[in-house]
């Protein structure tokens, strides 16, 4: 669910574009006696006249032979199609990143080695997603002038895109190294940071993308994210809060607050969030998704099933929305029903552990014998890390007491308590499934007590003991 992020860059990365613009023209084409029609053209592009440039650019491919100067056009009129492809959204921008490209296209078979056309061709590929074709012109673009930031920060961009981070921060490092007051590679680096949870370093640049660029509110919604990811929800908050403030219709902003608002247990303002970032951008299937998390947490089931749908309905292939309808359906007792969805969740992505152990409680708790599938499905996780012990018990390969024992082997105190809490309500369902109620109360309390409130497992055993005492 990272579309955002990318939408974000994408658009910051018009500021790395205009810097190109201002390179002049051939000298050979600069002397012709039609210089002034390349002038006015790079003028409207200047003043964000992007379709009277194209037009003039038009005019002078119409009506010139040349071929430096239709060259150039084609390279500048690439240029101007990009430019307003970054101020176009959906099919539009698309068809705007389509011609560019083959304006780049065009001058680069006249003259090879068009740094602009290099650059522009490569910058349209990254930003249509064709990172690994965008990559050699960028390359290009680079070998011809390696003094040039806004061709490393693209490049580095198209590297992020293939998953290179390692390369994507060398050329911020490099673009940084070349203009250290350009914001663009820093705010970039701090993404890429990030993605391989360096934390630390992410916010650092973070601080220094909003110190140089502080109306720049994209900034301090990515450094919310990296303060979410982190574990600092509070700072998180408050740098969502400062982009809220700034644009009150950004849902991506209201979508990841609710969600925040969500996990600390701010229902009303979870719910305010995340109703108004479904009211910006209804086909947000992440808004939907973690409304449905609040609603479940309330207890509103019906509510849940119902944005679970929707989720499903934009996303069909969601499998997590297929998991948590599931456990909707477990908490509100209809375990066919669980079991149903968990298995589409599975069998859209096979091998998750722990949808595997669900999906055998939620057929166990419908009255099934699913002993004989779950053997199979078991074969596909390793059953030596965690929760591994845990389906080794449904096995019956494993005791009750041995589970108790492996679950303290986890590094660390939190991960140890963690893993205690889940031990207690996994055991305590299989009390549940065999029929002995005092030894499931007992171990479904302890669960209770012990689980931290993030943990699926301290709301089930919530669930679980409330449907107890009834």
């Amino acid at each position: 669910m990272t579309g955002p992020r990318r939408g974000r860059a994408r658009r910051g990365a018009g500021a790395i574009l205009l810097a190109l613009v201002l390179a002049a023209a051939p000298a050979s084409v600069a002397r012709a006696q039609y210089a002034s029609d390349f002038d006015a053209a790079k003028a409207a592009i200047n003043s964000g006249e992007f379709d009277t440039a194209i037009g003039l650019y038009t005019q002078i491919l119409d009506s010139r032979r040349d071929g430096e100067a239709r060259a150039t056009a084609y390279s500048f009129r690439g240029f101007a199609h990009l430019m307003k492809a970054e101020t176009s959204k959906g099919e539009a921008a698309q068809a705007e990143y389509a011609l560019a490209i083959a304006d780049a296209g065009a001058a680069i078979r006249l003259r090879p080695d068009d740094i602009r056309a290099r650059f522009v061709r490569g910058s349209a590929l990254a930003f249509t997603r064709r990172f690994e074709e965008a990559i050699p012109d960028l390359d290009s673009a680079i070998r011809l002038e390696p003094g040039m930031p806004e061709a490393y920060v693209a490049r580095g961009f198209a590297q992020a895109g293939t998953g290179d981070f390692e390369a994507a921060i060398a050329d911020y490092d490099a673009a940084i190294k070349r203009r250290p007051f350009y914001a663009i590679p820093y705010k970039l680096r701090g993404i890429a940071h990030g993605r391989r949870r360096e934390f630390e370093r992410a916010i650092a640049d973070f601080n220094e993308a909003i110190r140089l660029n502080p109306r720049d509110v994209g900034s301090y919604l990515d450094r919310g994210i990296v303060y979410s990811n982190a574990g600092e929800t509070d700072k998180a908050i408050a740098d969502l809060d400062t982009v809220v403030a700034a644009e009150p219709r950004n849902a991506a902003a209201l979508s990841y607050r609710g969600r925040l608002h969500g996990a600390q247990g701010n229902y009303d303002a979870a719910l305010a969030d995340l109703s108004g970032a479904i009211a910006l951008a209804p086909g947000n299937a992440e808004a939907y998704y973690y409304r449905a998390a609040v609603y479940r947490r309330r207890g509103e089931y019906d509510a849940a099933i119902a944005d679970l749908s929707e989720a499903i309905g934009i996303k069909p292939g969601l499998f997590e929305a297929y998991f948590a309808r599931g456990r909707v359906h477990f908490h509100a007792g209809r375990f066919a029903e669980a079991a149903f969805d968990i298995a589409r969740s599975l069998a859209i992505k096979p091998g998750g552990v722990w949808r595997i152990l669900w999906l055998h409680l939620a057929r166990a708790r419908a009255g099934k014998d699913d002993s004989a599938e779950l053997a199979r499905n078991a074969k596909a996780a390793d059953l030596s890390a965690w929760p591994g012990p845990v389906i080794a018990f449904f096995l019956g390969t494993t005791s009750e007491a041995q589970v108790t024992a492996q679950a303290t082997d986890g590094k660390g105190e939190k991960m140890r308590g963690e893993r205690a809490c889940q031990a207690s309500f996994y055991l305590g369902e299989g009390a549940l499934i065999r029929g002995e109620k005092p030894e499931a109360t007992r171990l479904l309390a302890q669960a209770s007590e012990r689980c931290p409130r993030g943990l699926i497992e301290a709301e089930g055993a919530r669930v679980e003991l409330d449907r107890l005492r009834r």
